[in-house]
Formats: structure tokens, sequence, C-alpha cells
């Protein structure tokens, strides 16, 4: 925890979190912190940086800043990889004691150092609101900027009941901050292999947030082909789609949001598992016996207890 001189401040509760999860980010995860570190605050923060067991040398940066800057990062370190982006973000984030979460992901860093600031003073402002962000660059390793393509199509303000009604909801979690009154946070979302899909709808149940725009510079997002979903597959990228929106599907059932959950189960759910969106789907499909035979299971299994509730009724 710090204050803007760089000292320590042991005594106080940090008014911002700084989350980063990192997995085999040795070539950018100084970046990221560094940029940490160029923030210009006058408030007291604190550092999470959580690993999920990287192979490549991380865990070495992350002890070496550890040891240059005492007391500034608190450092999360699993032995054993997760294979959840969504547990490890999860476990990052219930760690962090701020008023606010500002996050970022390790292979990407944060471009104006007025961020945190400029966020946090909007919140302090706007109690009504949950969150607030703004836009992030993409960028190929070689430093060539990539078509930000239809993500600029979520980039405006967003009420609690217009995340509800949208199948599709994109909240860069490199740009977002958020109060830190989402504890704890649900164990779905610890399961799912696209975090920021989640973290965008339990953020947005909270309450609505706001674009910021152009007052804060653009994050800058790195596309490589080691992350954990660019170095997949589109077969397995699917597949974390859909396991994403089954999980998120049933958190909402489970917290009582059926028609949410209806939205999603209609799009994107079922276009993904059908094949009609992404790439076909040999398992879900009428030439194969299994999934005849789970239809007729349900049928069987759901016709039932739909006989049995009439029969109650009448």
């Amino acid at each position: 925890m710090s204050g803007a001189t760089g000292e320590p401040i042991a005594s106080e509760r940090p008014k911002a979190s700084f989350v980063v999860i990192t997995y085999n980010h040795v070539e950018m995860i100084g970046r990221c912190l560094d940029a940490f570190l160029a923030q210009d605050v006058d408030f007291p923060v604190e550092m999470i940086v959580h690993d999920d067991a990287s192979t490549d040398g991380t865990v070495e940066v992350l002890r070496q800043y550890e040891r240059d800057h005492p007391g500034r990062f608190t450092l999360l370190l699993q032995e054993k990889n997760g294979a959840s982006a969504g547990a490890a973000m999860s476990r990052a984030l219930t760690a962090a004691n701020g008023e606010y979460v500002l996050f970022c992901d390790g292979d990407d860093h944060w471009n104006d150092p007025a961020k945190a600031r400029t966020q946090v003073e909007f919140l302090d402002a706007n109690p009504e609101l949950q969150f607030c962000f703004h836009a992030v660059h993409r960028y190929l390793p070689d430093g060539t900027h990539v078509s930000d393509g239809d993500a600029t199509d979520f980039y405006h303000d967003w009420t609690s009941e217009e995340v509800a009604q949208s199948a599709t909801v994109f909240i860069p979690q490199q740009a977002i901050a958020f109060r830190n009154v989402l504890k704890p946070y649900p164990p779905e979302m610890w399961l799912s292999p696209l975090s920021d899909v989640f973290l965008t709808r339990v953020v947005a149940h909270a309450g609505g947030g706001v674009y910021l725009g152009d007052r804060i510079g653009a994050t800058v997002s790195f596309l490589h082909p080691t992350s954990d979903y660019a170095s997949r597959g589109v077969p397995q990228q699917d597949r974390m789609a859909k396991v994403t929106y089954l999980l998120v599907v049933a958190w909402l059932l489970r917290t009582g949001h059926d028609q949410e959950a209806a939205r999603l189960i209609d799009e994107p759910l079922v276009p993904r598992l059908t094949g009609s969106v992404g790439p076909p789907a040999p398992y879900l499909s009428w030439r194969h016996p299994g999934s005849v035979l789970l239809v007729v299971r349900h049928w069987w299994t759901w016709g039932r207890h739909n006989r049995r509730s009439r029969a109650v009724a009448a």
C-alpha cells in the first residue's frame, strides 16, 4: 500500500486496489507493473499481482519488483495452474481491500498516468454509479494497431437494466474501475474460462456505469499467440465461450434472474450449442446418438415432472 510519494502506508485502508492476473508474461509483465507505479495519485493504493504458476520466468520478474519496491506489491503466487481465468481473477479480486478496484491483465498495460485518479474521482463524485470504464486499443506484438472492431459498439453508458436486457455485453476488464462491494464472488465465476464476460455481469448487477471516452488514454492490449485464449484453436475458443455462458446462465438462474438467463439462453448460448454460431457442434447433432439419447432422457424426466405438477394442480 502506498501514497503518491511511493512510501508505504500501513495504517490506512487503500482507496484503490490495482489488481493484475498474469500467466507466462515474462516479456510483458514489467510494462504492466511500471504503469501501476507511474500512476499519479494522492491517495493510498495497494497493488495485487496473481500469478497462475507461470513457467517462463514471470515469477522471478515479480519477485524482483517486490525487492525493488518494498511494501508496494502483494504477490499471490500459485504453485499449481488453476486452468481457469475466472479462478485467477476471483482469487485476486477477493484479496483486494481497496474502496475501488482497477484491473489489468499481465500482458496489457495502462497508458495514462492519470487513469486511476480520474476514475476514482469520478466514482467519488457519482455515488449512484457502480463502475466506469474507457477504451482499449489492441496491438500485435510488433506494435501494429489492430482494429477494435465490434468492441466500440459497447463503448457507451450502461444501466443495470440495459445489461440485463442484452445478450452480449463487452466492458474491457483492463479499463474498468468499480466499487469493491461484490464479495463473495459467485462460485460459478471461479469456474469461468472467460473472466471478462462473467465480471461484466457481476459488476453491472450492482449498479450502472459510465463510459469516460477520451477523458482517459486508452489501455494498451496485446494480441499475442501465447495468451490463454489466442493460443487455443477455434473449437477450443468456442468451447470456452460455451462453458462461460452456461456458467453465467447457471448463476442467473440460481439468483432468481430468470428473464436475463432466458435471453442468454436464446442468444448466444443456443446458437453456439447448435453450431449456428462458431464451428459446428458434432456432439449436439441429430446424427450423433448421444444427442438423441440426451433429448429423450430430458423429455422423459421433465415430462414426468410436468405430469406430476399438473396432477397436483388438478
